[in-house]
This record gives C-alpha cells, structure tokens and sequence, in this order.
C-alpha cells in the first residue's frame, strides 16, 4: 500500500479507491507526526522515487 499513493483531494492516477485509502493513511500519519496529510504525502513521493532511482540504477549495471 505504501507504494500506491493518492493525494487527499487532488487528482492524480491513484485517485479513487486506493487513493482514498492511501489518503487516509496519510491523515493518520499526519495527525501522529504533527504535521499536515499533504507533507506526508510529498514524502512518499520522495521515497518512492528515490526507490526507483536506485533500482534503475542497479538495472543500468
């Protein structure tokens, strides 16, 4: 799940049921850490291509 991230009230291609899901998660995570959903979810965005970075890399070699 961590790797199908939806924006809360955007619009992007995991919109709908796992980005209402996604969305919550980031909700959740966004109330423990203090901060808001939408950090979160640049967050994951970070470290998800940050993983496909290293894995194209290591695909190059």
């Amino acid at each position: 799940m961590e790797s199908l991230v939806g924006r809360i009230g955007g619009g992007d291609e995991n919109q709908g049921i796992l980005g209402t899901a996604t969305g919550r998660v980031c909700q959740d995570r966004a109330s423990i850490y203090g901060c808001s959903a939408d950090e979160v979810h640049a967050n994951h965005n970070e470290a998800q291509n940050a993983a496909l970075r290293r894995q194209a890399s290591a695909n190059a070699r």
